[in-house]
């Protein structure tokens, strides 16, 4: 079988032996990896290599060793401790104690920047998680990423990670993006889809999210099942639908029974607009549903997002 060229690392520690012990990060790193190994269909996608209740040295060792692969695409997840002090912040192995507190963001940064794997994606569920690639000079904070490398960080700076019922707060808004609550229109979840999930999950007055990337496009990390085909998608500029964004369709009860006349429109084309409706495309002019305004012998045409999409689909851009 061949192995994929896009692989992700996963650490989750639980089990710390002077710090706190947690319950869920062995529990967040299962969801991880049985999300990431697959797309929804069941096709192969990441190569995964999850570790659980890693030490400090081990935590260098199998990011070095990592990055280290052949890849076209690295995602690197950890959810444990994470700490911070005047030197910046850190990945807590288990062993973390004072004197060995963890691994410092600031080599973690610098490794990531001098790795040859073109894109890299670093998804980290502990406190202080935003220090990641964090730089002050004068006063002022910067980013400092190289061009391909991105950060989808749980809190910021100087918020601390949340756990409840043996999982993650972020990681379990995570797993649920990747499940789909995160797909674009052609099913493609990206992690500014998934940034966008937690942030708008997460109120204003619990743990904020953090997100920095570095890139000229964005690439899937997992591909859920459409709620529109590529295929119908680019049905939606043609003379059987909408050949100018702001065309119109009839649509009458007479569809519904499949019944043959000049005004009607075929059953399938029927289905189409329903998923184009589904996937908020579509709007009728009397604001009520499809079928409604079926049954009263209406309009629809396409929406503000639909009319987007339409210019997309007439330039080629679609999976751009």
């Amino acid at each position: 079988m061949l192995m994929s060229n896009k692989k992700a690392l996963i650490i989750g520690n639980d089990d710390y032996r002077t710090a706190s012990k947690l319950r869920g990060c062995k529990n967040d790193t299962k969801s991880v990896e049985s999300l990431l190994k697959n797309n929804e269909d069941g096709t192969g996608n990441f190569s995964v290599y999850p570790h659980h209740d890693l030490d400090n040295q081990s935590i260098k060792k199998e990011i070095e060793q990592f990055l280290k692969r052949k890849s076209s695409y690295a995602i690197i997840y950890y959810s444990g401790h994470g700490y911070i002090n005047e030197n910046g912040g850190y990945l807590c192995g288990i062993d973390a104690a004072k004197g060995n507190i963890g691994v410092s963001m600031k080599w973690l940064s610098r490794i990531i920047n001098d790795s040859k794997i073109p894109e890299i994606t670093i998804i980290l569920d502990c406190c202080h998680a935003g220090e990641m690639f964090n730089v002050s000079c004068r006063g002022d904070e910067f980013s400092l990423l190289r061009q391909g490398v991105t950060v989808l960080a749980a809190t910021t700076k100087n918020d601390t990670a949340a756990e409840f019922c043996g999982k993650g707060v972020f990681t379990s808004i995570l797993a649920e993006g990747l499940k789909g609550a995160a797909k674009d229109i052609l099913g493609n979840i990206s992690i500014a889809g998934l940034y966008a999930c937690a942030e708008n999950m997460l109120s204003p007055f619990q743990q904020r999210p953090v997100f920095k990337s570095f890139v000229d496009q964005i690439t899937p990390i997992r591909k859920c099942i459409p709620l529109v085909s590529e295929l119908d998608l680019k049905k939606l500029i043609t003379d059987n639908f909408f050949p100018d964004p702001e065309s119109t369709i009839t649509v009458n009860r007479d569809i519904l029974n499949q019944k043959k006349a000049e005004f009607d429109i075929p059953f399938d084309t029927f289905l189409i607009l329903s998923a184009y409706e589904k996937a908020g495309l579509l709007e009728c002019d009397t604001g009520k549903t499809l079928i409604e305004t079926t049954l009263e012998w209406g309009k629809c045409g396409l929406s503000v997002y639909g009319k987007h999409v339409w210019q997309l689909v007439k330039k080629d851009r679609l999976n751009k």
